[in-house]
């Protein structure tokens, strides 16, 4: 946001002729294609005592006249949205007539009118609103009228430049709703470092349109500058005395800031050359290092591939001894095999002859049990072929 202060005071400039005074550039006649672009009008005056109004509008520049459409029943808000074109030869009008009717049965009414400057539509490309009024003395609002200007040729106002000489930033001379860009008039208007306005000098005259036939209080000169790099407004009045607005040689300015940003580049640019060398050098010392520090892992890799070997090589020894292991493990595995399976025959024979002597204890025993006893003695076992004597002895008794 600009920074806006009081402007400097007014006074009058002593040293300046009356010939410096007479620096005036003028607006160029127009040659091209002038387009005006009707979009609508809000509030104006009903005129038609009884039923809706059809407004439409007429432009009028010189002998050329161009009217818009009627809008059937726009009444007091009526939309056109329609160009108009006026073809330009070497013209040196410098006002539009705008006049908005009411299409009639008979005669058509007067609504509303406007005596625009050129100037003021040639600003700016942009949609705009302006006043209108019921006749051309401009006492009694008739609403508004929105409107939009595109111009294809060449004259017209001084164009201004791009970065003024003495800190001016813009101009606009007008009402509160009708004003022209300007500030190609000023910049030649300067002085001796100052924008003067003599009490004799009248503004409409001076930048040759009136915003406003007979309006002297609403019609301002509103001037932007830069002072001490803040923005200041001044304001002049139609009706003036002696106007003076003290300016600076910016264009100096320029030239010494551009000076001193010239020879702020050659420190940074010393500056950076000698960052560069030292960075050059520590570039230098870093591939010095990371070489040696290359050169290093290249040995320790070769190193670590050695040992890589060596393990591979003791891996493929163990791997070749586990082999032999494995295979001696299986032959072993078999002749256990072998001799569990003798053990196990072994086993069975084992518990075969005792179970043959165990029946033979019992057949034994069964014998025992079987032999005769002579006076309450067991009689040894006889002889094969002593059965029958020993049958015989134990029907034996003595005792009878």
């Amino acid at each position: 946001t600009a920074n806006r202060r009081t402007p400097p005071p007014r006074h009058p400039n002593p040293g300046r002729t009356e010939q410096e005074n007479v620096r005036q550039p003028s607006m160029e006649p127009l040659t091209g294609k002038l387009t005006i672009t009707c979009i609508q009008a809000n509030a104006i005056r009903k005129v038609q005592l009884m039923g809706i109004q059809d407004p439409y509008t007429i432009f009028e520049i010189g002998k050329q006249k161009k009217k818009t459409k009627t809008h059937k029943d726009g009444n007091t808000n009526p939309v056109w949205k329609q160009d108009v074109e006026f073809d330009l030869k070497d013209s040196g009008e410098k006002y539009v007539n705008v006049k908005v009717y009411n299409d009639n049965v008979g005669i058509d009414d007067l609504i509303a009118v406007i005596k625009l400057p050129l100037a003021a539509l040639l600003s700016s490309e942009k949609e705009h609103w302006y006043p209108l009024y019921r006749d051309t003395k401009y006492r009694f609002g008739s609403g508004k009228i929105l409107l939009k200007c595109k111009f294809e040729g060449k004259g017209g106002f001084p164009a201004a430049p791009s970065s003024s000489k003495f800190g001016l930033l813009s101009a606009h001379y007008g009402t509160r709703d009708i004003q022209a860009d300007v500030l190609g008039f000023l910049e030649t208007k300067v002085a001796n470092m100052k924008l003067e306005f003599k009490e004799e000098e009248d503004l409409s005259k001076y930048f040759g349109f009136d915003p406003m036939d007979g309006h002297i209080s609403s019609k301002m000169l509103y001037v932007t500058y830069l002072h001490d790099n803040e923005e200041v407004t001044a304001v002049v009045q139609e009706k003036h005395g002696d106007f003076a607005i003290d300016l600076e040689d910016y264009e100096l300015r320029k030239a010494e800031a551009e000076k001193a940003m010239l020879a702020r580049k050659e420190m940074e640019a010393k500056q950076a050359a000698a960052e560069l060398a030292y960075e050059k050098k520590m570039a230098e010392e870093r591939a010095k290092k990371e070489a040696e520090l290359k050169a290093a892992l290249e040995a320790k890799l070769k190193e670590k591939e050695a040992e890589a070997k060596n393990v591979e090589e003791m891996r493929q020894q163990m791997a070749a001894d586990l082999a032999r292991k494995e295979t001696k493990i299986m032959e072993l595995t078999e002749k256990i095999n072998a001799l569990e399976a003798a053990n196990a025959d072994l086993t069975a024979e084992n518990s075969r002859l005792e179970n043959e002597n165990e029946k033979y204890r019992a057949e034994k025993k069964e014998q025992s049990n079987r032999k005769p006893k002579i006076f309450g003695m067991t009689m040894p076992s006889l002889p094969p072929g002593a059965k029958d004597i020993g049958e015989k002895l134990k029907k034996f008794n003595p005792f009878g």
